[in-house]
């Protein structure tokens, strides 16, 4: 039955679980589902409560649509949204790229029982929004911290009476406060084990049940209730160690010794189980065989002992940990002025397909490998290849296989941290330092504490003490995966290019236990400082080397798997004759293969698969193969924005839309774009970044997701937009989408900051929640206005260079109104995003570009 619980419950419930899903009416779903038949598409749901996202497996259209697996949450409040979405999967390749079917959203509240029934599961059904015929049904159980307490005390109090009336017993009675232990044990399995220690979760389930299994199965016996008592006298120990001295700390000391009191625990329960079932009536043994009862006493005794030792090894562990913490906790401490670029690390996402480039990620397997005949020594694996080769999947390939062995850091040109060089050593050495305890004391040591040392622009510096001196201690290999060494640094980074490539190129430099595996651009640089050395030094391999024979095999499979296996053969049309002829056309470019792919997966409107299949093997025929990737590129872009567009309107659109996405210092969500584009539209604009973007999935990340950046999905497409010599009149002018976003910084901070953080009257630091606060009060775009309007008007006026009067007037316009009006709040805001370094750079920014008017600026800014 359906309803809204009747009582409001303060506080937050300990979990809540979906503990079965089923369509209602699935008949009156759509047999057809972006071009693929009901019964062919793979299904799930994905679950939403506040921040926290969670899904089901995956079920088939060829039956009911039905889920029955336990989907938990922790520490949810009653007051939050509960959304729930079907998901009808496109393909296992395009995982992301799923079509929603409907989804239903209302309070967590609303799918409660009663107060007084709240442990009880319940069935909900809710009308899915786009098919009001269609329903969810739910089956939900909420569980509160205090009524998992609660059960455990009625449970041994239930206990408690048949166990003190055993026929001869002369014990002392139990202690009045077992039962209220028993609760105090339940709370903290609610309050702190549950969410905190998911991995010994058969612990938090036996303490749950313990009760109940003693409560049903022991009789009357001295020896065993001797057994109850010190068994609730452990956890008594538990219970007021645990809450006082672990806090939420996950330590792997703690780890097991509550996995051995898990099992120790399963293991006398299991016996008592076993004892109680051998029980006559009376209360005895059934038969007379004295060796089975003195079998049985042994062992109550041996149970009793192992509780006594594993309290104190528990008490000792507590010990151990407290100052483990605090002195973990004070390292990490040490190190905050270190810079470090969070998403560098490469992952299996990108890796090459399974059962592809066998033959390079064995040379690099040998390599790596120390016992290998033909590892040799050097240190240094450079893979060189043009761009769309397959260097990138490589990489993640070999930084997810050999994982155990170290960290791995990948360029990205268009992300300002992903760019930087010197990000670059802090970055590994602080993944190292997580991966390695002996490294992480040893660069503690070395550089803890140091500010000057840690943000010092030396790279020579940063590689000797970052890296070099900390390793001195460890004997075994350390690995290090750099992906795309030719993006890294820009124009005015030239000098600290070269002083990282003469120092990954000199001999001596490096540990003799540090590998780096390297993938690069054949850059003239890059080729003049590694080409020439002691093959001793640096093995180079370049994708060119790999037989022909070979990579047409490997694009053959990938092709063939991602337009027949995934799809079932259902794309009309494509058959392996067209798979073949896909791969040949894509002359050896796996990034050619993999736009290819989506495009003729999901084509333009009004185009069939087999219809854009003919388009792109055409526009690739002849063409060379340095600029077939253009090629491919610019019909991509033509079927969705510029055939039939004889006004070029969808054109500038889209300029105007990818001028946001490649000037921008850091990836906007697909909300941050639309708020920032929005901005720069005239007032009859009545289109979206969103119309835009997606149709442009095969070439962009996040353009169907809500939380995931939009970003070039290859270095390729974006060199391609910015080379008026390459993409003519779909060149994006860099520099002028620098001005647009100095301006569309500039009005969203004159309009959107305001007093309504709480930070306003309070520390930061005394703030309870400031992610949530900053979540609320600060959204991605004016995130991103306050920390980034004085980058963009650096490039976009550099060295002085004259403003366009008409630009110049508007920038001055809401300088004018940001110093007088906002300036205070800006820094308040850039003070909770802890970016107050920020702010005097922009000032100077702004000093050096207005010269004529500094002086002026910078009065305004004391005056406020």
């Amino acid at each position: 039955m359906d309803g809204v619980g009747a009582t409001s419950r303060d506080g937050t419930l300990l979990r809540l679980d979906v503990l079965q899903v089923k369509v209602i009416g699935q008949d009156r779903l759509p047999r057809d589902i972006e071009g693929k038949e009901f019964h062919k598409r793979r299904f799930y749901v994905e679950f939403k409560i506040g921040g926290t996202k969670k899904k089901t497996k995956d079920c088939s259209g060829k039956g009911q649509l039905a889920w029955i697996e336990a989907v938990p949450f922790v520490n949810v409040d009653s007051s939050s949204i509960f959304e729930a979405a079907i998901h009808a999967k496109r393909s296992s390749l395009f995982v992301h790229d799923a079509v929603k079917i409907g989804s239903l959203s209302d309070s967590v509240e609303s799918f409660l029982p009663p107060s007084d029934s709240l442990d009880t599961p319940r069935i909900v059904t809710r009308v899915l929004d786009l098919y009001p015929d269609v329903q969810l049904e739910l089956h939900i159980k909420a569980t509160t911290a205090a009524s998992l307490g609660g059960d455990t005390e009625a449970a041994i109090r239930n206990f408690a009476k048949p166990v003190q009336e055993l026929t001869g017993s002369h014990l002392p009675e139990i202690p009045a406060d077992v039962a209220s232990a028993a609760a105090g044990t339940g709370q903290t399995v609610g309050k702190l084990l549950l969410p905190a220690l998911k991995k010994i979760k058969s612990f938090c389930d036996a303490m749950n049940s313990i009760s109940e299994i003693l409560n049903n199965q022991l009789k009357r016996n001295d020896k065993i209730r001797a057994l109850f008592v010190k068994m609730d006298s452990f956890y008594t120990v538990v219970s007021k160690y645990l809450m006082s001295r672990l806090g939420g700390v996950r330590r792997s000391s703690l780890i097991a010794i509550l996995q051995r009191i898990s099992v120790m625990t399963m293991e006398c329960c299991s016996f008592i189980w076993s004892y109680a079932s051998k029980l006559d009536e009376s209360g005895f043994v059934e038969g007379t065989l004295e060796n089975s009862v003195s079998s049985n006493n042994d062992r109550i005794e041996t149970y009793c002992n192992i509780f006594d030792s594993l309290q104190q090894d528990f008490r000792n562990a507590i010990r151990v940990d407290k100052h483990h913490i605090v002195e973990r906790m004070a390292e990490y401490a040490s190190l905050g002025d270190m810079p470090h670029v969070k998403g560098a690390s490469l992952n299996a996402e990108g890796s090459c397909q399974e059962g592809t480039r066998k033959a390079i990620l064995g040379v690099v397997s040998d390599w790596i490998s120390p016992g290998s005949k033909s590892s040799g020594h050097q240190p240094i694996l450079l893979l060189t290849g043009e761009a769309g080769t397959g260097k990138s999947a490589i990489a993640c390939s070999v930084a997810v296989e050999f994982a155990a062995l170290g960290c791995s850091f990948g360029f990205k040109r268009g992300i300002k941290e992903r760019c930087n060089l010197l990000n670059l050593f802090p970055t590994i050495a602080r993944d190292l330092a997580h991966f390695d305890d002996s490294f992480r004391r040893a660069l503690c040591a070395g550089v803890g504490n140091d500010k000057a040392l840690q943000i010092t622009s030396s790279l020579e510096l940063q590689f000797q003490h970052f890296i070099k001196n900390p390793m001195a201690g460890i004997s075994r290999p350390i690995l290090v995966v750099i992906d795309a060494l030719d993006e890294c640094g820009d124009a005015e980074d030239g000098a600290q290019r070269a002083a990282l490539l003469k120092l990954l190129s000199t001999p001596g430099k490096l540990p003799s236990n540090l590998r780096f595996f390297i993938t690069s651009r054949p850059e003239p640089d890059i080729r003049s400082h590694f080409e020439d050395l002691n093959k001793d030094h640096i093995m180079i391999k370049h994708m060119s080397e790999i037989p022909t024979d070979s990579t047409s095999a490997d694009i053959s499979l990938y092709i063939r798997t991602r337009l027949i296996s995934d799809f079932q053969s259902k794309l009309e049309g494509i058959d392996e004759a067209c798979c073949q002829t896909l791969a040949r056309t894509s002359q050896g470019l796996f990034q050619w293969a993999y736009v290819a792919c989506k495009q003729i997966a999901y084509p333009p409107p009004g185009r069939t698969p087999l219809e854009h299949y003919k388009k792109l093997v055409q526009s690739g025929t002849g063409v060379g193969q340095d600029k077939l990737l253009d090629y491919l590129y610019l019909e991509a872009i033509s079927a969705s924005f510029s055939e039939n567009d004889e006004e070029g309107m969808l054109v500038e659109r889209f300029k105007s839309v990818l001028a946001v996405v490649l000037a921008s210092f850091e990836p906007l969500t697909m909300a941050g774009v639309k708020a920032i584009h929005k901005t720069l539209k005239q007032p009859d604009e009545y289109y979206t970044a969103g119309d835009i973007l997606q149709h442009l999935g095969s070439l962009l990340s996040g353009v169907n997701d809500t939380d995931v950046p939009i970003r070039p999905l290859h270095t390729s497409f974006r060199d391609f937009l910015t080379d008026r010599t390459r993409s003519d009149s779909l060149c994006v002018d860099i520099a002028g989408a620098h001005r647009s976003l100095t301006l569309a910084s500039l009005y969203i901070m004159t309009k959107e900051l305001r007093f309504k953080l709480e930070s306003s009257y309070v520390m930061n630091e005394d703030i309870l929640d400031l992610p949530m606060l900053i979540q609320n009060c600060v959204p991605e775009h004016l995130s991103y206005s306050c920390r980034f309007w004085a980058c963009h008007l650096d490039i976009a006026l550099p060295n002085g260079q004259p403003l366009e009067p008409e630009i110049s007037h508007q920038i001055r316009e809401l300088l004018e109104m940001f110093v007088h009006r906002k300036i205070l709040f800006w820094l308040e805001v850039l003070s909770v995003l802890d970016a107050v370094d920020l702010a005097f750079p922009a000032l100077a920014i702004v000093a050096r570009v207005f010269k004529i008017v500094s002086s002026v600026f910078l009065f305004l800014f004391c005056e406020s």
